[in-house]
């Protein structure tokens, strides 16, 4: 029998940081003897009733279930949760919640093989649907940008005080508190400044001018000129509120602030942040959102001189503990051999 792993990703399944995610499960399942071929397939007709198939959408492994002999599942976030909180408790966004929970409900049922993004989002689901996960799991956070030294090293980058945002403008993104907290600071530090690069200028316009603060530069810079863009900056806006959506996430966006050089200003809402991420001296982490207590700690902050050689070596240990490609190939390895061989 030639045994086969077939990523399912029909057409609009992958973007960069979920292409980076399965690029690594397929590292690892190359390296596990007993698979002879591992492929990605856009349409249900190329799999085989002999393959194990890998699926990053909830509606997936009920569609390719009957086709193959084992699936894989990449849970990349909690479906019902989000429905709810997106569609702010609403009538329709409940009857969608209710639809994920019996799919999720009916899928960790199943013998599958499940990737989840966090212990936190383990525990949950664990917890919430009263199974046990831990010989049928892999956890891997979020990540797709290795370190890039050159952005610890631009001149001038860490003496002033420059703050950044990446990304979309939702409001469980926190960009009103970001702006707010850039606001009461620059009252103390008038030169300070606040980019946010994000493709809704509208929306981010918007919220600027009901904050009703200067200093607040809005582009939107392609995503191949990112990190380049964000190595200019100090510090980076990564704020979320005390949600389990948040809570059992690893924003994509950290590992970009941390590869760019940029200082993370963040909340503990985000669990495996809380547990994995120890910034030592330079860490900016608050339990709440709570403006004047981050001021405070900004400002404090600022009195500090940044040695860029240091600043490179702690952000390098999060790198080689957190976001380590050898170390999450080989755990994923060992996990899908054994899961294979049942």
């Amino acid at each position: 029998m030639k045994n086969r792993v077939v990523f399912y990703l029909p057409k609009g399944a992958l973007f960069e940081a979920t292409a980076y995610y399965c690029d690594l499960i397929k590292s690892a399942v190359k390296n596990i003897e007993e698979i002879n071929e591992v492929l990605y397939a856009e349409s249900i007709d190329e799999i085989h009733s002999e393959d194990i198939v890998v699926t990053i959408r909830i509606n997936d492994p009920f569609i390719v279930s009957g086709k193959c002999r084992k699936v894989i599942h990449w849970f990349q976030g909690v479906a019902p949760e989000e429905r709810i909180m997106m569609g702010k408790g609403s009538l329709y966004s409940r009857f969608a919640a209710t639809k994920y929970f019996l799919m999720e409900l009916i899928l960790l049922r199943k013998p599958v093989f499940f990737f989840f993004v966090s212990q936190a989002m383990k525990e949950h689901y664990a917890k919430k649907y009263k199974t046990d996960l831990n010989e049928r799991s892999a956890i891997m956070p979020c990540y797709n940008i290795p370190l890039n030294i050159d952005s610890f090293m631009v001149e001038g980058k860490y003496s002033t005080a420059s703050f950044v945002y990446a990304g979309g403008i939702l409001n469980w993104q926190c960009v009103r508190e970001s702006l707010e907290v850039y606001k009461a600071f620059k009252q103390y530090c008038p030169k300070a400044t606040f980019t946010i690069l994000t493709k809704d200028s509208g929306r981010a316009n918007k919220l600027i001018k009901e904050v009703d603060v200067s200093g607040v530069f809005v582009k939107f810079v392609p995503l191949e000129s990112l990190q380049e863009e964000l190595g200019k900056y100090k510090y980076g806006f990564i704020l979320r509120k005390n949600h389990i959506v948040n809570k059992v996430s690893t924003p994509t966006k950290m590992n970009s602030y941390l590869s760019a050089g940029v200082i993370p200003i963040y909340t503990t809402a985000v669990a495996d942040f809380d547990r994995n991420i120890d910034l030592g001296n330079f860490e900016l982490k608050f339990d709440s959102l709570n403006v004047d207590s981050i001021v405070t700690k900004l400002l404090e902050f600022e009195e500090k001189s940044i040695d860029c050689n240091l600043i490179f070596q702690t952000f390098k240990k999060v790198f080689q503990q957190y976001y380590d490609d050898v170390k999450h190939i080989e755990m994923i390895r060992g996990k899908l051999k054994h899961y294979l061989a049942v």
